[in-house]
């Protein structure tokens, strides 16, 4: 035994080490006291069995206190047990989800919390609330906006009439205003879902990344079209002081290419009728000073067949 070992030195606890006992034991898991041990004393880590031991020579328990519940925790749980889950309740409130789960049962036996793969109770819950948007529901239970429909499509409860919530005048002014921004920050501004704002769009005439004529002066578009071949679009746009989606909309508008046709010369042809039996396409290529796959095309437009 240890104890008959001349050599063993007993392992005693410190003050520091007995506080935090006082402090966290039966408060915090064992686990976490004895890294707070080990921090105070690393080069003597204590084992769970010791803590164990020294718990009941200081006459420390396990169980602690239970906090009632205040009336303003059980309201919150109330207000917020279908919408958020239990383990969310808890950091908010500062508990454990077992506690939560716990003061459920007990104070609203009457309440049953909604089972999101119980489709019978979601089937339910979405006659209960058909006089409500598809979107809405579609948020309130966390579900795909598509599958929230197909479910009310099934329950014959889907109607449009009457879901559609119509565009206000300040709507519809931020939409002209701001209709170059992604579907998806609209959707989220005006809590809208994305074909909402998608098929109101179309509906005023607008459609993304649109220019209008009047808004470019020609000195602007001379200047887009002298830069583009040798310039990225945020060069230019920084250049004349525009946006960048509004550079990229006018230079579709003009179908403008970075590529430009290089006419064929006689001379380029006579090379080529010369050199494509013996020369690769890469070596034509590079000797005329064109692609490979312009001199594949033009191969085939002159009707020239290269030996295999």
């Amino acid at each position: 035994m240890k104890k008959d070992n001349l050599n063993y030195n007993p392992r005693l606890w410190t003050d520091s080490e007995k506080s935090i006992m006082r402090s966290y034991y039966g408060h915090i898991p064992v686990r976490e006291v004895q890294l707070l041990l080990y921090k105070v004393k690393s080069d003597f880590p204590r084992t769970v069995k010791s803590i164990e031991s020294m718990a009941y020579k200081l006459n420390l328990s396990k169980k602690t206190d239970i906090l009632k519940w205040s009336q303003l925790e059980l309201d919150y749980l109330k207000s917020n047990y279908q919408i958020m889950t239990f383990k969310q309740i808890g950091v908010n409130l500062n508990r454990t989800e077992n506690s939560i789960q716990y003061a459920f049962k007990k104070y609203f036996p009457e309440l049953k919390k909604l089972n999101f793969y119980d489709y019978t109770q979601i089937d339910n819950f979405l006659i209960e609330n058909s006089d409500k948007s598809a979107s809405s529901l579609s948020r309130f239970l966390k579900m795909d906006y598509r599958t929230v429909i197909n479910r009310m499509k099934k329950l014959n409860i889907y109607t449009t009439k009457g879901k559609k919530i119509p565009y206000s005048d300040s709507d519809i002014k931020y939409l002209k205003d701001n209709y170059n921004l992604p579907n998806s920050f609209l959707s989220k501004k005006l809590n809208r879902s994305k074909d909402s704002i998608d098929s109101k769009l179309k509906q005023l005439g607008l459609l993304k990344f649109e220019a209008l004529p009047t808004d470019w002066t020609d000195d602007e578009i001379k200047i887009i079209k002298d830069l583009f071949p040798t310039h990225t679009v945020k060069q230019i746009s920084k250049l004349i002081n525009r946006k960048f989606v509004q550079v990229q909309g006018i230079i579709r508008k003009l179908g403008i290419s970075k590529r430009v046709k290089k006419d064929w010369t006689i001379k380029e042809d006579e090379i080529l009728k010369d050199n494509y039996k013996k020369l690769s396409y890469g070596e034509i290529a590079k000797l005329l000073g064109r692609s490979y796959g312009s001199i594949k095309h033009r191969i085939y437009s002159l009707d020239l067949k290269k030996v295999k």
